[in-house]
C-alpha cells in the first residue's frame, strides 16, 4: 500500500489543474506564489479515463506551495488528501514533469492532513 497526497476541493472536485470531471480549470495560476504553477499539465491521453494526479511525497507537496498559497487554497475550501492506493494503482510521470498519479477507482482510504504538516520555510 502507497500513500500519495492531493489538493482538491471535496465540494467542487477542482484540484490544482482539473475538476474530477476531466475539465482543465487551471486553478493553480489563481494563486500568487505557486512554484508549480508553470509545470505543463495539459493534456495526456494516457492519463483519461480515471486517472488523478498529487505527489508521491509530503515534501515533493512543500515544494509545489508556498505558505500563501496554501492559504487561499484554504480560503477556497481546498484541502490536502492523504490517498491509500496498492501499490500497483499509481505510477510516477517523468516527461515532461513528474508527479504521482494514481487510479481514482483503486483508492482504498483519503483522509484529510492538516495543511501544517507541510514543511512550507523558504
Amino acid at each position: 500500500m502507497s500513500t500519495l497526497f492531493r489538493v482538491e476541493n471535496p465540494s467542487t472536485g477542482i484540484g490544482l489543474w482539473y475538476r474530477e470531471d476531466g475539465v482543465q480549470v487551471d486553478f493553480i495560476r489563481a494563486l500568487e506564489d505557486a512554484r508549480c504553477r508553470d509545470l505543463p499539465m495539459g493534456h495526456d491521453p494516457s492519463l483519461v479515463g480515471g486517472w488523478r494526479s498529487g505527489t508521491a511525497t509530503l515534501a515533493q507537496m512543500a515544494d509545489w506551495l508556498s505558505a500563501s498559497d496554501v492559504a487561499q487554497l484554504a480560503a477556497h475550501g481546498h484541502g490536502l488528501w492523504a490517498i491509500e492506493v496498492p501499490d500497483h494503482g499509481w505510477r510516477m510521470t517523468t516527461e515532461p514533469y513528474v508527479h504521482a498519479v494514481f487510479r481514482d477507482e483503486l483508492v482504498v482510504a483519503r483522509r484529510r492532513v492538516p495543511w501544517d504538516v507541510l514543511d512550507l520555510t523558504p
